[in-house]
């Protein structure tokens, strides 16, 4: 039942640029959403407004997306908690 996980480009250039301990836990919270995204998760929301999801991991937010037809995590954002939401046409 496990996703595999896809990094966006900037989406992996902010991971690996942090901390390693920030670093660490960001990739085991998103590993631990792909081996079961159906499972109960109180730092998983639904994004109001545009497509996607949404993970706390301290004051940082992943935003990805679930394709359940290839079965793959795309991450296509880390960002502080503060521009977190913001969109970003680019």
């Amino acid at each position: 039942m496990s996703y595999s996980i896809n990094y966006s480009i900037s989406a992996a250039r902010r991971v690996n640029r942090l901390d390693a301990k920030t670093r660490g836990r960001i990739r085991a919270k998103v590993a631990l959403v792909a081996e079961d995204p159906t499972a109960p998760n109180r730092n998983l929301d639904h994004l109001t407004g545009m497509d996607g999801y949404r993970l706390r991991v301290g004051d940082w937010r992943v935003i990805f997306e679930l394709d359940h037809e290839t079965r793959v995590l795309n991450v296509r954002a880390v960002r502080k908690r503060g521009s977190a939401y913001q969109r970003r046409d680019k």
